[in-house]
């Protein structure tokens, strides 16, 4: 019933030697080949192409590729959860990650296409029960992924494009929906995959898993449409699973949740999986994309010693990822962890680290951290991941480098302070430029710099409602908080993780600088122009104005510096990333009086508009933060203002404005919540990005440098550690003991098939006697 049309068949075999009575058998292999569009020349070409891959696979004597090997699936048993551990043995064709097999079916190509199958990640799936093979991972009714990861590259999600016989066409399968964060060994699972209603695993139950290693290879990539160059010719499989183990086929691996204390005459584990230890920084600098929390101690220390050589950050706050993954093996030790490098400078994408414990060696880093490679210690129940984070505003950076933004109340039900939300489209309102723009003309509403949008995602704009941003995006308009002459120049990479403290304990208060941020000069106090120090006199911590242009060497002193343009911050900022104290300072437009804006205190009021519509914005108390420069000349960590004053003194030249704008990391225009009493209770605003590591602890070089400038870190697992042979706990398991199930009704769920009739004791100590 096929209408004949104009075939053309071109077959060649032999030569053969046929002996006297022998047989020989002949094995024909026909290509075959159709372009979608092109004409018949199309089709000859694409057939030329599919006959040098069957050519290169006869060849190879049809050797499939074997791809990476599965890597040793462990489990670790714990109540209602299972931790699972992925390793590759020496014997393996991955056993450093380093698989790399040949595809002759790309070589024969010959146009210089990479013909390597690299490995790319790790899979691990749920299977419904024992019965399911590793042939039918595929099949969601039988199995079900509950882990993945990737190498921490540009490689993204992987479609495989696969032929569908019933659809007569190539259909986009996705292998891979990539985490693309770096390889991970452990795993935390708590969910049961087939289960309905309560999805939590249940103690006692078995469960199924397997993990297979996969490669990638994308020669040239693959379309469906013929009018792509390469077109049909592209790689349809960029995703390879691998078919084998080590040593035989991959293994299925059966786990049973179970409570822990009846372990080891009684087991109390002090840790869960994921959590850290309270890491203290030695020496360098940088969070590899980590929220970062200081504890109170260390936070109390930086703000009275302004700068602290040994930082502590709270559990599992830390600017390393160390993190218990086996909790009945953590043991009471002190390690230390500190990089290494063979390049010099500041870069340390390529850098590796070596690990001690209690002074001896343990072990060092099997790649650099530009992987963000987790390395399992298994006897010490912890892993390492390292990986290098870009700095914010960076390309591939995540969110931008946006980590996290709060603010926390000493009294929650007293939420004192807000500032001014950015509104896109009104320009005063529209004070933090993030997005991007149609009309690149538009001065006023881009970046600065058409060639490149800053914050295209609009991840700074959301800080706290909008209230907070980087100083680099700030409007320099009209009403906004910034502008110099150089600004486009500014960068957001020199942004760091900090907290602002608000109190009205004026023992904390920081002695800072006062702008006057009032737009028209003529109507400023003494004619001072936007951003030059206020042109009144200095107040004291209570609001006294100095009476004399002679300074003081009394920081607290009206007068100190000199007799004008000093005031109170009521508060403090400290660097998480440097462990040191910041200068601050803020503003306020002197032609608002009425809105507090001649006092030369921080103390804006909750008016954002006049009833006509002019802009107030409380006063305009704009609020800076700054950097402790790596400049010589730049600005110092907390100097109660001197270097700022110095610089702005006299005339506020567009250079010396230039030397202090371009240390402002952050600023927020603040206001009085309605209602509200200004102080009325602490408040920290806590501002997170991500930083990447880098030589020196502060910006001018360590006092001292343990590790010459490189990042270094200790920390100890006393708090974290297993306690067994715990008397009172192994008396206290015997009270949940039971048999289950109970009652028993004629089966259970243990059971695997009708002549198998059980019923289990569970939560029973190593040693016992059972009497029935």
């Amino acid at each position: 019933g096929n209408a004949p049309f104009d075939r053309r068949f071109m077959q060649s075999a032999g030569p053969f030697t046929l002996e006297s009575g022998a047989v020989n058998y002949i094995t024909v292999g026909i290509p075959w080949a159709r372009a979608a569009a092109g004409g018949p020349w199309a089709s000859v070409e694409l057939l030329r192409t599919v006959d040098d891959k069957a050519q290169a696979l006869f060849d190879n004597c049809f050797k499939v590729l074997d791809g990476p090997d599965a890597p040793e699936l462990t489990i670790q048993e714990v109540d209602r959860g299972l931790i699972l551990y992925i390793e590759n043995i020496k014997a393996s064709n991955n056993a450093n990650e380093d698989y790399k097999e040949e595809d002759v079916t790309i070589s024969a190509l010959g146009k210089g296409y990479d013909p390597y199958y690299r490995f790319q990640g790790y899979q691990i799936y749920q299977l419904k029960d024992a019965n399911v093979s590793i042939s039918q991972i595929r099949d969601p009714d039988k199995a079900r992924l509950v882990a993945q990861c990737d190498l921490k590259d540009s490689v993204a999600n992987l479609v495989n494009y696969v032929y569908d016989e019933n659809l007569a066409a190539v259909v986009p399968t996705m292998m891979v929906k990539a985490e693309n964060k770096g390889i991970r060994h452990s795993f935390k699972i708590l969910e049961d995959e087939f289960a309905t209603g309560d999805t939590r695993l249940i103690n006692q139950k078995k469960y199924y898993f397997v993990a297979i290693a996969y490669a990638y290879n994308e020669y040239l990539k693959y379309s469906q449409d013929p009018n792509v160059i390469g077109g049909l010719y592209g790689q349809k499989e960029p995703y390879l699973a691998g078919r084998k183990a080590a040593v035989g086929p991959i293994q299925v691996q059966v786990a049973i949740p179970h409570i822990l204390s009846p372990e080891a005459d009684g087991t109390v584990t002090h840790s869960q999986y994921g959590d850290g230890p309270r890491i203290t920084r030695l020496d360098g600098r940088g969070n590899g994309g980590h929220e970062l929390m200081l504890t109170a101690e260390s936070f109390k220390n930086i703000f009275e010693n302004n700068q602290l050589e040994e930082v502590e950050y709270v559990n599992g706050k830390g600017p390393i990822n160390v993190k218990v993954i086996d909790p009945l093996r953590v043991k009471n030790a002190e390690y230390v962890l500190r990089f290494e490098t063979s390049t010099s400078g500041g870069d340390l994408n390529n850098a590796g680290w070596v690990l001690t414990k209690n002074g001896d060696l343990l072990d060092s880093s099997v790649v650099g951290i530009e992987m963000a490679n987790e390395q399992l210690f298994l006897d010490e129940g912890l892993s390492v991941q390292i990986g290098q984070a870009p700095a914010a505003g960076e390309e591939d950076a995540f969110q931008n480098g946006v980590i996290s933004a709060t603010i926390t109340y000493q009294d929650s039900s007293k939420n004192w302070l807000t500032g001014v939300k950015d509104f896109d489209g009104f320009k005063p309102m529209n004070w933090i430029r993030s997005g991007t723009i149609e009309d690149k003309s538009d001065a006023e509403n881009n970046d600065y710099d058409p060639a490149k949008w800053l914050d295209p995602e609009e991840h700074f704009e959301k800080l706290l409602g909008g209230t907070w941003a980087p100083y680099r995006l700030a409007s320099k308009y009209e009403d906004g908080p910034a502008g110099t002459g150089t600004f486009a120049s500014y960068k957001l990479s020199i942004l760091e993780s900090v907290d602002i403290v608000f109190t009205s304990d004026k023992s904390k208060w920081s002695r800072c600088v006062v702008l006057e941020t009032g737009d028209d000069q003529t109507a400023s106090q003494g004619n001072a122009k936007k951003f030059a120090l206020r042109d009144q006199y200095s107040i004291d911590k209570d609001g006294n104005f100095a009476t004399t242009d002679v300074g003081s060497s009394n920081p607290e002193a009206a007068n100190y510096i000199s007799g004008k343009g000093m005031g109170w911050f009521p508060g403090y900022a400290i660097s998480l990333e440097s462990g040191e104290r910041l200068n601050v300072m803020y503003g306020e437009s002197s032609w608002l009086v009425g809105e507090n804006g001649a006092d030369m205190q921080f103390n804006p009021t909750s008016t954002l508009t006049t009833a006509l519509g002019d802009i107030l914005f409380g006063g305009k108390h704009f609020l800076y933060i700054l950097r402790h420069s790596p400049d010589n000349n730049g600005c110092p960590a907390y100097d109660a203002g001197e270097w700022i004053y110095n610089t702005l003194k006299g005339n506020a030249s567009a250079i010396k404005l230039m030397r202090v704008h371009r240390e402002i990391m952050w600023t927020t225009i603040p206001m009085l919540e309605k209602g509200q009493e200004w102080l009325n209770n602490d408040a920290i605003v806590s501002l997170r990005v991500s930083y990447p590591y880098t030589k020196n602890m502060f910006a001018k070089g360590s006092p001292s440098s343990p590790n010459n400038g490189l990042p270094m870190y200790k920390f100890n697992t006393g708090d974290l550690a297993v306690e067994v042979n715990n008397n009172e706990a192994a008396k206290n398991a015997l009270d949940i003991i039971r048999v289950v199930p109970n009652p028993y009704y004629a089966f259970s769920s243990y059971e695997e098939n009708q002549l198998d009739n059980r019923v289990k004791i569970t939560n029973l100590p190593e040693r016992c006697t059972i009497r029935i």
